[in-house]
């Protein structure tokens, strides 16, 4: 759950892992999603042993949403 919703991608397959992407030494969830080659990132607003997420960003790179080839 984030933000009272279930967590979902747009289409496709979905690839979820855990990796602390702010260096908070609490573990965030990123979830990629087959098509689009795009991964979104669940900041954990929680605590270490019960994370909770709100709102998604999607990954980025060079000023943009970092997208990989698919299909």
């Amino acid at each position: 759950m984030a933000s009272a919703s279930y967590i979902d991608v747009e289409h496709g397959h979905a690839a979820p892992a855990w990796f602390d992407m702010d260096a908070d030494g609490k573990k965030d969830l990123v979830v990629g999603q087959f098509e689009g080659g795009k991964a979104r990132i669940y900041t954990n607003i929680g605590e270490k042993g019960a994370p909770k997420f709100g709102e998604f960003q999607w990954l980025s790179a060079g000023g943009g949403t970092a997208q990989v080839s698919y299909g």
